[in-house]
Parts: C-alpha cells; sequence; structure tokens
C-alpha cells in the first residue's frame, strides 16, 4: 500500500469514532493482516529475534531481567517471544488496548509447534478474554497496559532491564518520542539496554 493512503487511513481511524473497531476490521477483513502470518516461525519472528540477539550480547541476564515494550499490538508476537527465550517479567503498553486473547492464543498455538534457536521453553497456557490481563500474568509473566502513557510509566528510576520496540517509534509525532526517550533514560540503569526496530 502506498504510505500517503497508509497514513491518510490512520489519520481516519484516530479522529472518528469507532476508530480503533475500523482500524481493526480492516486489518482482519481487507488488508487481511490479522491474524498474523507466523507460519514459518523462524522467518516472521527474525526482527524480534534481533532484540534478543543484542540482550544477549549487552544484557547480564535474561531470566533476572524486567523487560519494557511499548507498541505491543493486537497479538502480542514479541512478548510471547520473549517468554520462549527466557525472560520472566515483562510490562507491554499500548496507547489503546489493542491487543485479543483469540490472536495471541494462534501465536502460542504457532510458537508451540515450531523449535527456534536456543529458546528454553515453549508455550502452553491459552489465555482466556474473561481473565485474560490475569493469564497473561499468571502464565508468562507479562502484565499488559491498554490505554498507557509511555511518557510516564509508573515505575520508579532504573526499574528496568530491557527495552525495546518494532516498528513503533515511526508513528509517533516527534515531541512525544522526545518525552517517551526521556521516560525510557529514567527507567535504565547503568547496565540497561534498548533495542529499537524501526520500519522504514
Amino acid at each position: 500500500m502506498d504510505w500517503r493512503l497508509k497514513a491518510l487511513a490512520f489519520q481516519i481511524f484516530d479522529n472518528v469514532p469507532l476508530g480503533d473497531l475500523m482500524h481493526y476490521l480492516s486489518q482482519r477483513y481487507i488488508t487481511k493482516r490479522l491474524p498474523r502470518k507466523i507460519q514459518p516461525v523462524f522467518e516472521t519472528s527474525s526482527v524480534f529475534r534481533q532484540h534478543i540477539s543484542v540482550f544477549k550480547e549487552y544484557a547480564d541476564s535474561l531470566e533476572k531481567a524486567f523487560y519494557f515494550e511499548f507498541g505491543a499490538g493486537y497479538d502480542l508476537f514479541s512478548n510471547m517471544l520473549m517468554y520462549c527465550y527466557g525472560i520472566e517479567r515483562q510490562i507491554s503498553i499500548d496507547i489503546k488496548p489493542l491487543a485479543k486473547a483469540t490472536l495471541v492464543n494462534l501465536v502460542i498455538n504457532d510458537l508451540s509447534q515450531e523449535t527456534l534457536p536456543e529458546v528454553v521453553r515453549f508455550p502452553k497456557a491459552i489465555v482466556r478474554s474473561e481473565t485474560f490481563l490475569e493469564d497473561l500474568k499468571k502464565f508468562y509473566g507479562i502484565e499488559y497496559r491498554g490505554n498507557a502513557d509511555a511518557t510516564c510509566m509508573e515505575l520508579p528510576d532504573g526499574a528496568v532491564d530491557l527495552i525495546a520496540t518494532t516498528s513503533t517509534l515511526e508513528h509517533i509525532p516527534h515531541q512525544t518520542l522526545k518525552n517517551i526517550m526521556q521516560e525510557c533514560y529514567r527507567l535504565c540503569h547503568k547496565n540497561s539496554v534498548i533495542s529499537m526496530q524501526i520500519d522504514y
């Protein structure tokens, strides 16, 4: 799709009633980008595994790390991968509550069927719509927050070990992006690692 048409569509979705629902339905039934085509997982996960490579090179430990991601999306694919690679504690946010249990469960199913290099475990437990947030935290250590503000996280200074975001920064206005970067700096300690992928 021409990027100008895509930008116009996003602008419309952001400014009309039920824009979030319209955006979801357009991705589900018009562009067919949802649910995400995950198979083969090795190829689909490549950009997210680059975050893992950076973390493994520069961080002390994935298992003990507290991971923060903004721009989580509909299916929490990145968060489920982080779980597979051993991260126990995550906080994942979006400006709107986009994540859906049905899409997360599709990711869980696909990840449980294909072995990726150096994974330490596979997701097995299905999350239920009625207890979505509780199940994410209980089974996968993921605290998901929709309607969250990445410029003002309710976390102490230096609380986060790892930060990642994928194909998100390019959607954020310049001043807001500056404020988010300042907040990321506040959340980091001297050994924290940040990995950000931008979709040009």
